[in-house]
């Protein structure tokens, strides 16, 4: 099957454009015939230009410049794809993916929702969400959280759920020792680590963790990791506010792959402070290998914490009752003490491969397939 699939992809950072490259990749891996709508400029405040250096795919849409949607149109229409699969993570991007999916039958398309409503608030998100995703003949969601928002916002459609798949290499992490990855991310040495990984945004709770840290009593000498890249110099202050605790370590900048594995070798615990969520896509990752989690129980996030693993859900924005919970994690033990480090390898890649062969199956079924099963509250179940 030919397939087209419309998202940013590197070199732009971060998870959708890793969500892109990877299904993208796994498609390929499927023996599908593959091609990339990116993006030239991405929404604000991301108006800054992709990376000078070469990236994947056709980098054909601005989002502030028309004309640069109906070029993307035209190259759907000449590609005659037989699916295509829409990343919708913003409703700044509706003027954009509406006007270029006009050049395909909705029967042909996929969306993949990951927002409903976006981390910066902008009015007529639900709108913008829903006249786009008219020109989709089906829907997909990670979460089931975001897919009764999908439900809402469009009228009673449906998004089947599939989980997120796991976006990186994390396998890797296993045979890389804690003192190891510590060294390469140009830490000193730590007795235990708990890390929050990944972009630093007001919604994901920096602020409340740092506050839980403060009261997580000093004998457990473990430190604090704070990993990626600030949306703005404003966020990072707001959450490093006041007396700066002890015990903490922090990498102000973009995370590539290398680091991220490296940073999710260094942790014996990682937490998800957010006060919102629709779904991570570190959360799957991290869960991949065992690593013991904190998570707030906001959004989509408890619909991830399936399978085996040891965690604590939290309220949001409680940090006394986050700091207990990070105090029980680290006396959970060591991770990598629960199966030798070529089991844990094994089990991780296993998880990511299973995860996106999932995702690629859910993209190109036909829309009678996708009536094989029904949504519960609890999870799947066959109809």
């Amino acid at each position: 099957m030919k397939v087209a699939v419309v998202g940013p992809a590197p070199p732009w950072p971060g998870g959708i454009a890793a969500h892109t490259a990877g299904l993208a990749s796994a498609l390929v891996e499927a023996g599908h015939r593959v091609e990339i709508l990116s993006f030239r400029r991405l929404y604000p405040p991301g108006v800054r230009k992709a990376p000078a250096r070469e990236g994947q795919g056709a980098a054909i849409i601005d989002t502030l410049d028309p004309r640069t949607w109906r070029a993307a149109a035209k190259w759907l229409e000449r590609g005659k794809f037989e699916r295509v699969v829409v990343e919708w993570w913003h409703p700044v991007l509706g003027g954009a993916v509406e006007l270029a999916l006009r050049a395909v039958e909705p029967e042909r398309v996929v969306m993949v929702v990951h927002n409903v409503v976006p981390h910066e608030r902008l009015p007529a998100s639900k709108v913008l969400l829903r006249r786009t995703a008219a020109r989709a003949g089906r829907l997909l969601a990670h979460s089931r959280f975001v897919a009764r928002q999908v439900s809402v916002a469009t009228g009673g459609r449906r998004a089947e759920v599939v989980e997120m798949p796991v976006l990186f290499p994390v396998e890797r992490a296993a045979a890389m020792a804690a003192s190891e990855a510590r060294r390469r991310l140009g830490l000193g040495p730590a007795r235990t680590t708990v890390g929050a990984l990944g972009l630093i945004r007001p919604y994901k709770g920096i602020d409340v963790l740092v506050d839980a840290w403060r009261k997580v009593p000093r004998r457990s000498g473990a430190r604090l990791l704070i990993a990626g890249e600030a949306c703005s110099r404003w966020a990072l202050a707001r959450a490093l506010a006041g007396r700066r605790p002890r015990g903490l370590d922090v990498i102000p900048r973009y995370l590539g792959e290398d680091e991220l594995v490296a940073a999710v070798a260094a942790c014996d615990a990682v937490v998800f402070a957010h006060r919102r969520a629709s779904q991570s896509g570190m959360l799957p990752a991290v869960r991949a290998l065992g690593i013991p989690v904190v998570v707030s129980a906001a959004g989509g996030l408890p619909d991830q914490l399936r399978g085996e693993g040891w965690f604590r859900l939290v309220r949001p924005e409680r940090p006394r009752e986050l700091a207990a919970a990070i105090e029980s994690a680290l006396a959970v033990g060591g991770w990598r003490a629960a199966a030798s480090t070529e089991e844990l390898w094994e089990r991780a890649r296993q998880a990511r491969q299973r995860s996106w062969g999932e995702l690629v199956r859910a993209c190109l079924r036909v829309e009678g397939g996708c009536r094989a099963s029904r949504q519960t509250e609890s999870g799947f179940e066959n109809a």
